[in-house]
């Protein structure tokens, strides 16, 4: 890779570790090499975060033909397939990278949320609580927890979704999670307004 190569490839790890997607995108058009396994991860990250989930799935794909056995590589494509709806891929890619890492509670987390969006509500429950376990400050472990419980209608989510906020007040997941249950408890305008409130782009039903 040119010297030119490597400081965008830096510039692109600057970017999705400081959450700017878009701009991990335009850092990777310079970057002039496609045989390296770390350009694809970013690259199906970033679009996994801008919603661009086919591109995304794609681009994990094309890295995982460079290095089968990485599990970011694995969770990324595991992510992009929950989104597309791929539940049955999405699962073989997250149970092949906790072969490699059983003890991350990422891992285990997006497997919970797989679990989550196929029905398997108490499953998901088991796998964030192991993840809990392993990491009970993480971040994520409380953002899935939250997003595990309100697909699951489970009674508790507004106290999860209390204690994300109380975590990081500015977590979009946390402000779109507390929209969708306003939404869900009829309460369609202040769900609304929430979403305005904080620059979120959704149609709130009360039906969610």
């Amino acid at each position: 890779m040119s010297e030119a190569g490597l400081g965008s490839l830096a510039l692109a790890r600057h970017f999705s570790a400081i959450g700017q997607p878009q701009r991990v995108l335009d850092a990777l058009e310079r970057v002039d090499i496609v045989d390296d396994s770390e350009v694809w991860a970013l690259r199906g990250e970033a679009l996994y975060q801008i919603e661009r989930y086919e591109e995304g799935a794609e681009a994990a794909r094309r890295g995982l033909e460079l290095e089968a056995d990485d599990p970011l590589l694995l969770d990324v494509l595991a992510l992009n397939l929950i989104e597309l709806g791929d539940l049955a891929e999405a699962e073989r890619a997250l149970l092949h990278a906790l072969d490699i890492w059983p003890e991350s509670a990422e891992l285990i987390c997006h497997y919970a949320l797989a679990c989550a969006r196929d029905g398997q509500f108490e499953k998901a429950a088991r796998l964030v609580e192991r993840a809990a376990q392993l990491e009970p400050e993480e971040l994520g472990v409380l953002r899935v927890r939250a997003q595990v419980a309100q697909l699951a209608g489970d009674r508790k989510a507004r106290q999860y979704i209390d204690e994300l906020l109380a975590a990081d007040p500015d977590d979009r997941m946390a402000h779109v999670l507390r929209a969708n249950l306003l939404g869900r408890q009829g309460n369609v305008h202040g769900a609304v307004r929430h979403f305005e409130h904080f620059g979120l782009n959704h149609t709130v039903t009360s039906d969610m």
